[in-house]
């Protein structure tokens, strides 16, 4: 019996300290292929980081393969609204600006004390050029009730950003093409 109380003990141990050393944000690199239209999905996820709720970095491939088109999604859950403007989303890496088209922004009533407020943007290849190339990176989004938000991605965020472009192999096997069109929807809506 001694055994086992130490044991149990132990566990518990161990399960307290994951949980006081782990990092409060959560990362994931997903792939999901759509077998109706034969595109995939190179998504990078990121929870509760900074202002955003989520942050999602993706790379669409159309059916051959091909570069098709980048895609970045901010989300908000909050208290009160926050309003996505429809302005382009500014991006500093390393001291060059470059502006990010807004695709969509959306907003729904979840609860009483929960509403969540979503941005598409759609980089351009020139920007996800700077983005692998890029040390520091600085977004800037437009809010419509609410004073702008800029951020600093973090390291390791970015870092994430460029294992998925390298993963989606986007800069191998001659996919990094100066012409591809975006096709589809965000993840959001796929």
């Amino acid at each position: 019996m001694p055994v086992l109380k130490k044991t149990v003990a132990l566990i518990g141990l161990a399960v307290l300290m994951s949980f006081l050393t782990a990092d409060p944000t959560h990362s994931k690199i997903e792939v999901k292929y759509d077998e109706f239209d034969e595109t995939t999905t190179y998504m990078s996820t990121f929870e509760s980081i900074g202002p955003w709720r989520l942050i999602r970095f993706n790379v669409f491939l159309d059916n051959d393969d091909a570069l098709a088109g980048f895609s970045i999604e901010l989300y908000k859950l909050e208290r009160e609204w926050h309003f996505f403007s429809n302005e382009d989303m500014r991006i500093k890496i390393d001291k060059e600006i470059i502006a990010i088209p807004v695709l969509k922004t959306d907003s729904e009533y979840i609860s009483h004390n929960a509403l969540m407020t979503y941005a598409a943007y759609l980089p351009g290849k020139n920007a996800v050029d700077r983005i692998v190339d890029g040390e520091e990176i600085t977004m800037r989004v437009y809010m419509s009730n609410r004073p702008d938000i800029t951020w600093d991605v973090p390291e390791r965020v970015l870092a994430e950003w460029k294992e998925l472009l390298y993963k989606a192999d986007v800069y191998d096997n001659g996919k990094s093409s100066d012409q591809f069109c975006f096709i589809g929807t965000t993840s959001a809506g796929r």
